[in-house]
């Protein structure tokens, strides 16, 4: 997975969503989080004014790295297509690999969760040894072009059932949902879904533990819903 890789809410999210799935064994030999999951704001690039990281973590976790940031709009303007930058880095700073995702939007003067799950693997030979991990906003297309006096964000519960897998309902018809993985008060993980009537899912959500492993210790899990259209064939 190279830095040209652009994983923007439709590949990442599309094998999430699934209500019967083969159940992967998870390599727990090696679980490792972030020490320090929260950031100072710092000022972000021309084009994306307003927005600014507070808090990420990640979670290395059997074959599978997580990510989870908070992303603050201080601007008076909901800001949509928000496109994030991710950085893996070893312990002595050396870059492992980086891609961009994105949020749908974010309302002004609120905070915006995101979170994102991958394979291990598809960061190369050296993603073991991810020892920082860092979110930056690239840029925003500009003010949303919704309609109305712009969306809002749905907080919705979700439990880990004894399975491992994920479950809860998606409070709204169609949009994208962040399930993110809290240790303690740090995001730690998360992962992205693309939810619409039309996929012939329903709203019933089943997340695979092989895809969203749990955190050792506690876990508190938290899921986010972000009503928007959602791309045809995603």
């Amino acid at each position: 997975m190279g830095a040209s890789r652009r994983h923007h809410l439709g590949p990442i999210v599309v094998c999430a969503l699934i209500l019967v799935a083969a159940s992967c064994t998870s390599d727990r030999r090696a679980v490792k989080v972030s020490p320090d999951a929260e950031r100072t704001a710092t000022p972000q690039p021309t084009g994306s004014s307003g927005l600014a990281i507070e808090r990420s973590g990640f979670a290395v976790l059997g074959r599978r790295l997580g990510f989870a940031a908070l992303i603050s709009n201080t601007g008076d303007k909901t800001l949509g297509d928000i496109t994030l930058r991710v950085t893996l880095r070893g312990s002595e700073g050396k870059v492992i690999d980086s891609f961009r995702d994105g949020l749908p939007f974010c309302p002004p003067q609120e905070d915006c969760w995101w979170g994102s799950a991958f394979g291990g693997r598809d960061f190369g030979p050296e993603w073991r040894t991810t020892s920082d991990v860092d979110v930056s906003v690239v840029d925003a297309g500009g003010p949303y072009k919704g309609t109305g006096q712009g969306p809002s964000i749905v907080p919705f519960g979700v439990e880990r059932a004894g399975s491992g897998a994920i479950r809860g309902h998606a409070p709204a018809d169609e949009g994208v949902v962040f399930v993110l993985a809290f240790s303690g008060p740090e995001p730690r993980s998360g992962i992205a879904l693309n939810v619409s009537k039309s996929m012939g899912f329903g709203l019933d959500l089943e997340v695979p533990a092989s895809l969203l492993p749990p955190l050792d210790g506690s876990e508190d899990l938290r899921a986010f819903m972000y009503p928007a259209p959602v791309p045809a064939g995603s």
